[in-house]
């Protein structure tokens, strides 16, 4: 039999009093424990580079401190292009645990937290439901996260990353992306001279390596660093 986690032993969640923010008056919420958080992140449609991590996490205040994003002020909040020298784990770890600072939330911020290849095909041909889709749907979410390095051809991929890319700058709501190889060009199948061009303004940035992955169900964190609020 596998260990409860120590936070909640087992309970997985708790129901907690707040006052609303603009009434004042009291509210009834549900406070997900983290190794809950954890794995509703992990298993969300919208958060697919993220189901590999399954249950594990990193503590909440281990965010690497060069990734800021403040769902209050959209407009102020960088761009990041982080290569390969980061590894894709820690990448993915640190993103993981910026969606269960945030995500639980109310009112909670949209992510999307995907492969290139899944934003051609999600929001740019005909879905199984025969609806037809737009790349401009993708300006809905609050931060977009999307990893370069697609190894399947399709040529339409070139102008689809490139577009959404330039979408986003315009309306100033921050992307986030993961390059898999070495340079940019390197990532034949998405790069274009115009997406390079989009991503000059981008901060360049490397994390720190995560010591390790912490399986929910064995975290020694204090609750209070983990609260948060599932609206």
């Amino acid at each position: 039999m596998s260990e409860k986690c120590p936070l909640c032993k087992g309970e997985g969640k708790s129901i907690i009093i707040l006052k609303h923010k603009l009434t004042g008056r009291p509210y009834t919420a549900i406070d997900w424990c983290a190794c809950m958080k954890s794995r509703l992140v992990s298993q969300a449609p919208n958060n697919k580079i993220l189901i590999g991590l399954g249950d594990a996490y990193m503590p909440l205040d281990k965010i690497d401190p060069k990734l800021k994003f403040d769902p209050d002020n959209l407009g102020e909040c960088p761009n990041y292009l982080v290569p390969n020298e980061t590894s894709f784990e820690t990448f993915c770890l640190n993103v993981k645990a910026i969606i269960m600072k945030y995500g639980f939330n109310y009112p909670a911020p949209s992510f999307y937290a995907c492969d290139a290849i899944d934003i051609l095909k999600k929001f740019y041909v005909q879905q199984d439901d025969k609806t037809s889709p737009s790349l401009s749907d993708t300006n809905k979410f609050d931060l977009l996260i999307f990893v370069l390095g697609t190894n399947e051809k399709n040529d339409p991929l070139k102008t689809c990353i490139a577009q959404v890319v330039y979408n986003r700058k315009m309306i100033k709501k921050p992307t986030w992306i993961y390059v898999k190889y070495p340079t940019l060009n390197s990532c034949v199948q998405e790069y274009s001279a115009d997406l390079e061009g989009y991503l000059a303004s981008y901060d360049r940035i490397n994390l720190a390596d995560v010591d390790g992955r912490v399986k929910t169900r064995h975290s020694q964190s204090k609750k209070a660093a983990e609260k948060g609020i599932f609206g």
